[in-house]
């Protein structure tokens, strides 16, 4: 599953915009079109359940590198709409 989400861009030929109201395929969707090392550092962290340290360990990188990379990926995708939009309540 991982090399799936790994693998290269979808292309759009899908019809799937930003706004597809599914949201597995918006978070999909979002995730492919980041860039790769985005992918990679976000796969370690919640597949693997790794923290930001050892994930600079296993890249052999710095932590503070990989921390800049993760919270680049993050606000990239939430820029894309994929996060959870609270819903209001009747008063």
């Amino acid at each position: 599953m991982q090399e799936q989400m790994l693998a290269k861009r979808p292309s759009r030929k899908a019809g799937l915009t930003p706004r597809t109201t599914d949201p597995v395929v918006r978070v999909t969707t979002a995730f492919a079109e980041l860039e790769e090392e985005h992918r990679i550092v976000l796969c370690l962290h919640y597949l693997e359940r790794l923290s930001l340290e050892q994930i600079a360990q296993v890249l052999d990188d710095t932590e503070e590198s990989v921390r800049a990379v993760y919270a680049e990926a993050v606000a990239r995708l939430a820029s894309k709409g994929t996060r959870k939009r609270r819903r209001r309540h009747a008063a």
